[in-house]
């Protein structure tokens, strides 16, 4: 004689390795109610039913029984004992029910960084419905901000049991990038300091292709510019958060000099016949020429002027001059000169 239980006609057959080589014939969700067993039933004979796990609800005495489960899972005996009318008892069919835990569960990350795909992957359950109305063990979630939502999961065998389980991921903080230089001029070999201004605890990357400078992880250092043209300033952040963010500067470099020659000759041959100033990069410029009692005999604002030896049209003698220039290059430097200059004719 066997014990069965009857669902839609399937038995289950699983052996366990026990003394009694007992068989699994069910597979039960924790509260199952009104779950029905039986033997064959002869005439005249009676049944004891015996388990552990549930409570028989009715049909002890019979050749079926219908059993309410208990909510603790595990794997729980069940036993009849079948009587003839003569009262002797036969074997005892012993076979288990397994009561499976209904623990679905949610693996997500707890932050995620703007704009990514956040994976939720559900299990422990057979259905699946999201707040987002998505369906099945999968969700993928784009996030623009703090995100909460839900599961409810669910089992055909434990239609009793349906289950919400809340999940909530955050923003992650995303680095700031910010860093100085500002983006401008600079003047050749000048030390500039490149100094990030976001979270110490943010990971670095410099690359800083004009001078070969790349995977620098510092969060500040000098850089001495001194190749002249566009440079360009690439920063990798990434935070404890594991956001990447990204910023790019460029900065120009610039080579300013002045240079004051010390004598002229305007003596109408065509050469070096004006006192100028020669400059590189100069965005500021103002130049005075004096006679050694003071008198202002030449004076410009415009650096590509320059003195022709003469004052109020008559041309001076020849003698020294003394000159004061101030200037201002593009990289914010400011410029002060003075000395003499030689007229000779």
């Amino acid at each position: 004689m066997s014990l069965y239980k009857y669902f839609l006609g399937l038995i289950t057959s699983i052996l366990l390795s026990t003394a009694a080589w007992a068989q699994v014939i069910d597979t039960v969700c924790p509260g199952a109610k009104n779950i029905q067993y039986y033997v064959e039933q002869h005439s005249g004979a009676s049944y004891q039913w015996q388990l552990a796990g549930g409570t028989i609800k009715q049909g002890n005495g019979k050749n079926e029984i219908f059993v309410d489960w208990g909510i603790i899972s595990g794997l729980f005996l069940i036993q009849v004992i079948e009587k003839n009318m003569l009262g002797c008892a036969g074997d005892t069919i012993s076979s288990y029910v397994w009561i499976k835990p209904f623990q679905p569960e949610i693996k997500f990350p707890k932050n995620v960084c703007k704009n990514d795909t956040a994976i939720l992957i559900a299990s422990g359950a057979e259905n699946y419905l999201w707040s987002n109305k998505q369906q099945g063990s999968i969700n993928l979630i784009k996030i623009t901000s703090d995100t909460i939502g839900y599961l409810i999961a669910s089992d055909s065998n434990c239609s009793n049991l349906p289950d919400t389980i809340p999940f909530q991921i955050k923003l992650g903080n995303m680095p700031t990038v910010s860093f100085s230089p500002d983006a401008g001029i600079y003047q050749k070999n000048e030390n500039v300091l490149i100094k990030y201004k976001g979270d110490n605890n943010d990971k670095l990357r410099w690359e800083i292709k004009k001078f070969n400078i790349f995977n620098k992880n510092d969060h500040s250092f000098y850089l001495i510019v001194s190749d002249t043209g566009t440079t360009e300033i690439k920063l990798f952040a990434i935070s404890k958060d594991g956001c990447l963010n990204s910023s790019l500067k460029l900065i120009q470099v610039k080579d300013e000099h002045l240079f004051i020659p010390n004598a002229f000759t305007p003596n109408s041959d065509g050469l070096n016949e004006n006192f100028k100033v020669v400059q590189t990069n100069m965005q500021q410029f103002y130049l005075k020429i004096m006679n050694r009692w003071g008198e202002i005999l030449f004076e410009t604002n415009n650096i590509y002027d320059g003195w022709d030896g003469t004052y109020k049209g008559n041309a001076v003698q020849a003698d020294s001059y003394l000159y004061f220039v101030e200037a201002k290059g593009y990289s914010g430097k400011e410029y002060y000169r003075k000395g003499s200059i030689t007229l000779i004719r």
